[in-house]
């Protein structure tokens, strides 16, 4: 086991919940939710996926493609599908992240003319979940959800 599985994947599945609490509230009509000059909250969720595979990849091949989507959001229609759909990229980041000794973690992962080693790339991956967790807030408060306990806890 590396540093990240030991130490982090803890914090990891805590994300991922905190996530799934807040997409399984959405409804199908939910994801195509808009305001006014922003994306839907559909769009929101699939972003989040690619960031997810994203990062995936470039823990795999030690380069970040920031063009990379998440396979099989088609079939994505409603806050249930979605949290399916991001359980499955979730084990595919835990598998790659898995695979890498102690010492890859201190590899550098090539972000297109700069690098960042691949302990930072994961904590990056963790913040870019959180930016989207807080654009999903906005959507939520706009929808008049009842944000579960550990979201307002978490994102406020």
């Amino acid at each position: 086991m590396n540093q990240i599985e030991t130490e982090f994947f803890g914090l990891l599945d805590m994300t991922h919940g905190v996530r799934d609490g807040a997409v399984g509230l959405l409804s199908g009509a939910d994801l195509a939710f808009r305001i006014e000059g922003c994306k839907s909250v559909g769009e929101v969720l699939q972003e989040l996926g690619d960031i997810e595979a994203m990062y995936t990849q470039s823990f795999k091949t030690m380069e970040q493609d920031f063009s990379v989507q998440a396979p099989g959001w088609e079939g994505i229609s409603s806050g249930a599908t979605a949290v399916e759909w991001l359980h499955g990229l979730d084990a595919e980041l835990k598998a790659a992240l898995a695979a890498l000794s102690d010492e890859d973690l201190g590899k550098p992962i090539d972000r297109g003319g700069w690098q960042m080693p691949v302990m930072a790339n994961f904590h990056t991956y963790r913040e870019a979940v959180l930016i989207q967790f807080g654009k999903l807030d906005c959507y939520l408060r706009a929808l008049g959800k009842r944000l579960p306990d550990q979201w307002v806890a978490w994102v406020g």
